[in-house]
C-alpha cells in the first residue's frame, strides 16, 4: 500500500506544478474534436464492413453448426415413437406351427 500512496502523492504533486489553464476550451476545439471522432468512428466502421476472407469463412463456419444443430433438433422432433412393448416378447418369437394345438 505504501507504494500505492507514494505513486498517488507524486501525481498530485505533478499535477499540481502543471500550469493552470486559464479560459476554456473554445468552441472551435471542441467541434474539430467532435468531428474527428467521427471521423475516425466513420473509418472503423468502414473497416469493419470491408469483406475479410477470414470472417465469412468464421461466419460461415457458425451457419452451418447452427444448420447442423437444427437438423439434428428436427431429426430428434419428428422421429416416430417406437411400437409399444409387447409383455409376450421375453418368451422370444413363437412359429404358427407352436401355437396351434390340433
Amino acid at each position: 500500500m505504501n507504494d500505492i500512496h507514494r505513486r498517488l502523492a507524486k501525481l498530485v504533486a505533478l499535477a499540481r506544478r502543471a500550469a493552470p489553464r486559464d479560459e476554456p476550451a473554445a468552441p472551435e476545439d471542441v467541434r474539430f474534436f467532435a468531428q474527428r471522432t467521427v471521423l475516425l468512428s466513420k473509418g472503423r466502421r468502414a473497416a469493419a464492413s470491408t469483406p475479410d476472407p477470414w470472417r465469412l469463412w468464421e461466419r460461415a463456419g457458425n451457419w452451418s453448426l447452427a444448420g447442423a444443430a437444427t437438423a439434428l433438433a428436427v431429426i430428434i422432433l419428428v422421429q416416430p415413437s417406437p411400437p409399444p412393448p409387447n409383455p409376450f416378447d421375453m418368451f422370444g418369437p413363437l412359429d404358427a406351427d407352436e401355437i396351434s394345438l390340433f
